[in-house]
């Protein structure tokens, strides 16, 4: 079936100021062939009043009204369907002839579907390419029926948070899918919803990041942090990383391994779950003897162990999905590229707004080795490498080409944060 036979009515939410995405979204309408995209202008949160209720960011509530106003539109008009696009979708290649195949599978009764998703709840395989859901956000890319309009409608009209926290309801009372793997996915760039750039490229890979799949890889994980120096800075960034990773990963075990020719680092600062080590080494070593540590502590007891400089903020999301493309890869490099964060930023993110890079101030340095500052590599990937060098100098390179050549690389195309330390 085509696009246009399932979906005769198709808009494209888009601001007014940002005529860019229009002219970017019509390049890649064109490129798929398809006509009947209109642009739907977006209600701009920041020229709002926002209510007093609301508890998220002023572009989510123009956002939720947008979408709600293209419903009631179709509502008006007495449409049949609407397929909501925003203006930083991405479409999967060969769309057509894959949309074509998934949607011959999509049960009759479907009231909402979506092109990707980011599920919170593991989806419920319908047909090879057709899950059924219950608990999976965003909305930059899917489609309803006449069916579920009103209900749509009612929930947003009340709403008092983000669109996403009423499509999950809408889950829970009516029929909804999504394709899979994805067929849309969502652009590196700045988001005028959540005001800092994204980059979610595990919805490209259609990764599941919770469930209990999820949940038994995270057990069998050692997070291993390698601490260098120690001024009050950096070791003001160890304590947040360890806080930041055993409240959001508590089944990851934590050890933190420091080097140096005297302990600087007070392991009462660190979150109990953490386990410290100190390694007497000489200053200029690298990370590899830390590494070689936490192998050697954890043994046997880990499949997946995640390598990581103390000065380098993985968000929970980025290691997840690292971790799930390690079923498949004996390594994966963790991240491409990364931003070297200046102080104000670096305290911003202390303080738990985790957004960044809003206002277009860094350019993402490409990583220099695939083992430079972090990377993830499962227990047979060790055995297979016979173990990291603890040589001085050029270890990241020499051993970035060891595997390179021995192991399946998954090449990470996440973004890694430095923290500032002076």
């Amino acid at each position: 079936m085509k696009l246009d036979d399932l979906f005769p009515h198709q808009v494209c939410i888009n601001l007014d100021k940002r005529a860019d995405r229009w002219r970017q979204m019509q390049a890649k309408f064109a490129e798929h062939d398809l006509k009947r995209v209109i642009r739907f202008p977006a209600v701009d949160g920041r020229e709002l009043a926002i209510p007093t209720f609301w508890d998220d960011y002023p572009g989510a509530y123009g956002c939720l009204r947008s979408h709600l106003a293209a419903v009631e539109q179709a509502r008006a008009a007495a449409w049949p369907s609407i397929l909501i696009f925003e203006d930083d979708a991405v479409l999967a290649p060969e769309f057509n002839a894959r949309f074509a195949a998934y949607s011959n599978q999509l049960p009759g009764d479907w009231d909402m579907v979506f092109f990707g998703a980011i599920h919170q709840e593991p989806p419920q395989r319908i047909s090879d390419n057709v899950m059924r859901v219950t608990h999976s956000l965003s909305t930059y890319a899917y489609a309803l029926r006449q069916t579920i309009f009103d209900r749509y409608i009612d929930l947003n009209r009340q709403a008092l948070t983000v669109l996403d926290e009423n499509t999950r309801a809408l889950q829970r009372e009516f029929n909804c899918y999504c394709f899979m793997p994805h067929l849309a996915w969502v652009e590196e760039d700045f988001s005028d919803v959540r005001e800092e750039t994204m980059n979610l490229w595990w919805l490209k890979e259609s990764l599941v990041l919770w469930g209990p799949e999820m949940d038994e890889i995270l057990k069998d994980t050692a997070l291993i942090i390698s601490q260098r120096g120690g001024n009050n800075a950096t070791r003001r960034n160890l304590t947040f990383l360890v806080d930041y990773y055993a409240r959001k990963l508590p089944a990851v075990a934590l050890l933190v391994v420091e080097q140096g020719d005297a302990p600087r680092v007070d392991p009462k600062t660190l979150s109990p779950q953490c386990r410290y080590e100190f390694l007497n080494a000489p200053a200029g070593a690298g990370g590899s003897r830390s590494f070689n540590r936490g192998v050697e502590m954890f043994g046997a007891s880990k499949e997946f162990f995640v390598f990581l400089d103390g000065d380098i903020f993985l968000t929970r999301e980025d290691i997840k999905a690292n971790l799930l493309k390690c079923r498949e890869h004996d390594f994966a490099s963790a991240f491409r590229a990364i931003c070297e964060l200046d102080e104000d930023d670096t305290l911003r993110l202390l303080g738990n707004d985790d957004r960044w890079n809003y206002d277009g101030k860094y350019e993402p340095r490409r990583k220099k080795d695939l083992c430079d500052s972090s990377c993830i590599i499962t227990r047979r990937g060790m055995r297979a490498l016979g173990g990291w060098p603890e040589t001085n100098g050029r270890t990241a390179s020499d051993m970035s080409a060891r595997v390179e050549q021995s192991l399946k690389v998954f090449d990470s195309p996440g973004v890694a944060r430095r923290l500032f330390h002076g």
